[in-house]
C-alpha cells in the first residue's frame, strides 16, 4: 500500500512539473509591427504613392516582415484621407496591428478660401467694374489647380486655374452664360500673378465672336 502511495505521489510531482514547464514555454507575447515615419503620412494629388515602409518582429519567431498583411487602398488622384490596415500573427497565434492614415492633398490648398474680387470687364474701353465675393476651391482631382465658382462676374461657370509657383493660368474654357444665354470663352493672357493673399488674372473674354479685355483681382479675406 504505501509502495502504491508512493509511485502516485511521484506521478502527481512528474505531471506538476510538466505542466509547470509546459507553462513556462507558451508563448503569449504578440509580434511588434513599427512602421517608418510614424502613423501619418501626406502625398501630393497624382504623384505615385509609395506606401510606408513596415516591418514586425517576433522574440519567439524573430522576423515576420514577409506575413505581415495590408488591407485598405489609397486613391492618389482624389484628395480625402485613406486609412491603410498593417497586421501579423506569431506561430502561437498572438497578434499585432497597426493602422496607417494617408493624406491626399493637393499642393495648391493653401490658396482656398473665401475672396472678395473686382472685376474690370473691357479694360482701356468699356471700363465696367464689378465688386463681388467668391469661394475658392483646390481642385479634388488636378494637383496645383484651383477652382473659381464664380468668373468674370458669371456665378454659372466654374472656371479652373493653374498655378505655378506664384503665377496662375486660365487655360481656354466656354461655357453656355449671361442672358440671353451665349457660349462665352474665357482664356488668360499676360502676366497673371499670386502676391501673398491676392490673385490677378488678366484674361480675355469671348462671346459670339467678340472678344474684350478684362481683368480680375481677388483678395483672400
Amino acid at each position: 500500500m504505501k509502495k502504491n502511495f508512493l509511485k502516485l505521489s511521484a506521478m502527481m510531482i512528474a505531471c506538476a512539473l510538466i505542466f509547470t514547464s509546459c507553462a513556462k514555454d507558451e508563448d503569449t507575447t504578440k509580434p511588434v509591427i513599427t512602421v517608418t515615419g510614424g502613423t501619418t503620412m501626406t502625398t501630393v494629388l497624382n504623384a505615385t504613392f509609395v506606401p510606408p515602409v513596415v516591418t514586425a518582429t517576433d522574440d519567439t519567431d524573430g522576423d515576420l516582415t514577409s506575413s505581415v498583411k495590408m488591407t485598405g487602398t489609397v486613391n492618389k488622384d482624389l484628395t480625402g484621407d485613406y486609412v491603410l490596415t498593417y497586421s501579423v500573427a506569431d506561430a502561437a497565434g498572438n497578434t499585432d496591428e497597426k493602422t496607417v492614415t494617408v493624406h491626399v492633398v493637393n499642393s495648391a490648398a493653401n490658396l482656398a478660401g473665401n475672396y472678395s474680387y473686382i472685376n474690370i470687364w473691357g479694360v482701356g474701353t468699356v471700363n465696367d467694374t464689378v465688386f463681388k465675393t467668391d469661394v475658392i476651391a483646390p481642385s479634388s482631382t488636378i494637383n496645383n489647380a484651383i477652382v473659381f465658382q464664380e468668373f468674370g462676374s458669371y456665378s454659372t461657370c466654374p472656371v479652373i486655374a493653374t498655378v505655378t509657383g506664384t503665377t496662375i493660368s486660365v487655360a481656354s474654357q466656354t461655357f453656355t452664360v449671361g442672358s440671353p444665354a451665349a457660349p462665352t470663352n474665357f482664356i488668360s493672357i499676360g502676366t497673371n500673378t499670386i502676391n501673398g493673399t491676392s490673385i490677378t488674372i488678366n484674361y480675355n473674354e469671348t462671346v459670339s465672336g467678340t472678344t474684350t479685355i478684362c481683368k480680375s483681382v481677388y483678395i483672400k479675406q
